[in-house]
């Protein structure tokens, strides 16, 4: 009976397969590659997952940003660092006062500013003289205003008017003369004065000649 197993198993033994060195140093190699392989792509898959969630988080972050700009923050008197801006009367005030300012000095670099000053200068003093004189073409306060203003800047016009608005020379004091009486005309009785257009003439010689009368020269002027 133990002869008859003993060949069976010999045979059985003689079939199996056999692996050699080389074999076994394949199945080795496969086993290392995989083991390889598997440390290396389960931390890969971690590190994916943490870029992953690390871009979500700044795309959220950066869309508050956005949405917070376009919100009113409450001012905050502690912060150093917050721009306060002036109550709105103020800023009205400053931007008025800024527009003058730059007026002023465009009138300053044109010339304008300085000759503004001798007129209402002269203004102040001739409105004085005319409350005294009386004048029938200016019976108001606003009427002798506007003419004075007028007188002065005529003055200034022909370049006649000094520092403070005073008189810069006998030819201004003729022209305002001349001025003044030819405003007379509508005043002074029709049978005397003569014509409207030699009444300029008139004016002129008149205040040319000290102590001349107003209405003696108008007849000299116009002849009989």
């Amino acid at each position: 009976m133990t002869s008859d197993t003993t060949p069976r198993d010999d045979g059985a033994r003689a079939q199996a397969p056999r692996f050699g060195l080389s074999g076994k140093l394949l199945l080795l190699t496969i086993l290392f590659v995989m083991l390889a392989e598997v440390l290396i792509y389960v931390p890969s898959i971690a590190n994916f997952r943490l870029s992953f969630l690390t871009d979500r988080v700044a795309v959220a972050r950066t869309v508050a940003i956005v949405l917070s700009a376009n919100k009113d923050e409450p001012e905050s008197s502690n912060d150093p660092n917050k721009i306060k801006w002036a109550p709105r009367w103020v800023r009205i005030a400053s931007f008025v006062l800024a527009l003058f300012a730059v007026s002023g000095i465009v009138q300053l670099l044109n010339g304008n500013l300085t000759s503004s000053l001798r007129v209402d200068a002269c203004k102040s003093d001739r409105v004085a003289e005319l409350k005294v004189l009386k004048p029938p073409f200016a019976t108001t306060d606003s009427a002798i205003r506007v003419y004075a203003e007028a007188d002065c800047q005529a003055i200034d016009d022909h370049h006649l008017l000094a520092g403070g608005g005073k008189l810069a020379s006998p030819a201004a004091t003729r022209l305002r003369c001349e001025r003044y009486t030819r405003a007379l005309y509508g005043y002074e009785p029709p049978d005397r004065r003569g014509a409207r257009s030699r009444w300029g003439d008139v004016a002129a010689v008149y205040c040319a000649t000290p102590g001349a009368g107003l209405l003696e020269t108008a007849a000299d002027v116009n002849g009989p």
